[in-house]
């Protein structure tokens, strides 16, 4: 052995790297991701729905849950736009409010588009779903720019958050 010390690894180490990834990008190329990703979601959220006869709770709630990182991804790529402290973007209360807008007002619309799609239809509990997949995002990435942040912490913010999307999406499943 060479007595070189190995690269730190963990969740928290990896988040961060993928964040100061995205946090180098050009404005640009921040809008065009925003842009592509806002398209995908229309793609996603148009598709028609397939008649099973049986309602199936298990892929209903697989497709529930779907709506978490769907918004949440779609507010991490807008963290770049917001101002920077120390190499890490600033989610301040007016920040949260904000994506917690854009979220409810991207949901209402996802949910009203879906209710005129032959098939499918319009829950408020994926709107919920929405909401908590983006302030899921937003309570991790203001956590991953602190200087208190661990590798404990981030684990447990990452179990806590995909328990309220799992949470959030049962309810939206059983409400329909």
């Amino acid at each position: 052995m060479s007595g070189e010390a190995l690269p730190e690894r963990g969740f928290l180490t990896a988040l961060r790297w993928l964040g100061q990834g995205l946090l180098s990008l050009p404005q640009m190329a921040v809008i065009g991701v925003i842009a592509g990703w806002t398209y995908l979601m229309h793609w996603a959220l148009t598709f028609p729905s397939e008649e099973f006869g049986d309602i199936n709770y298990l892929r209903n709630w697989v497709g529930d849950l779907g709506h978490a990182p769907l918004f949440g991804l779609w507010v991490l790529w807008m963290l770049p736009l917001l101002p920077r402290r120390g190499g890490w973007v600033r989610v301040r209360s007016l920040a949260w409010a904000g994506f917690l807008a854009l979220g409810l007002v991207g949901g209402i619309w996802s949910e009203w588009l879906q209710g005129t799609i032959p098939g499918r239809t319009a829950a408020w509990g994926d709107v919920v779903t929405d909401l908590v997949g983006i302030a899921s995002v937003l309570w991790i990435a203001s956590y991953l720019g602190g200087d208190v942040a661990s590798e404990e912490g981030t684990r447990s913010r990452l179990m806590r958050a995909l328990f309220a999307c799992s949470a959030a999406a049962l309810l939206a499943t059983l409400t329909v």
